[in-house]
């Protein structure tokens, strides 16, 4: 065999090489098992039991702290804090996470994270504003039908708010739930 045909052999070979995808059992653990845990994770908040769904991804988040799989779980714990449908969970729990998921090297999902960060502090502040509202109307004493009318704007106002933003959160949890190209 000439030189030139053993070159033209190894770059064919190495080109071919190159074009194999690895298989499952050479895949790292995480790139393995994050299918699995994001599913069944998935599983569980259609079926309303956010505490599993919790636990699934914390379990995985722990297992494979610091890789990219690991950090995804991060994402959607939080994001999964803040569904509207989770009864169990606070907007401001997300929080702490979003900042997990933030003080990292950059991430596919950075924009979304930052957006859901701003996101749960707003609706935080809301909450923190009604209740504020409803205290100080329950501690005055006798009100007017003005002030009273007053109140009730004002309330059907945040209430309007903080479903605009839900809504937006609803909008953006369906969004990142579609498969990527």
């Amino acid at each position: 065999m000439t030189p030139r045909a053993r070159i033209a052999l190894l770059v064919l070979v190495l080109a071919a090489g190159a074009c194999v995808s690895r298989p499952r059992r050479v895949q790292s653990a995480p790139d393995h098992g994050w299918p699995a845990a994001f599913s069944a994770a998935q599983r569980a908040v259609a079926d309303g039991r956010y505490d599993a769904a919790e636990q699934e991804l914390a379990a995985f988040g722990r297992r494979f702290e610091g890789t990219p799989e690991g950090d995804e779980s991060i994402f959607w714990r939080a994001l999964f804090k803040m569904d509207p449908a989770n009864r169990d969970a606070r907007v401001t729990e997300a929080i702490p996470l979003l900042d997990a998921y933030l003080a990292g090297p950059p991430r596919p999902r950075r924009p979304e994270a930052e957006i859901l960060r701003r996101t749960a502090e707003t609706v935080g502040a809301l909450v923190r504003a009604a209740a504020e509202k409803a205290a100080v109307a329950s501690a005055t004493a006798p009100r007017s039908a003005a002030d009273d009318s007053a109140r009730v704007e004002e309330l059907t106002k945040l209430r309007d708010e903080l479903a605009k933003t839900q809504a937006e959160l609803e909008r953006i949890k369906r969004r990142l739930a579609a498969p990527r190209p």
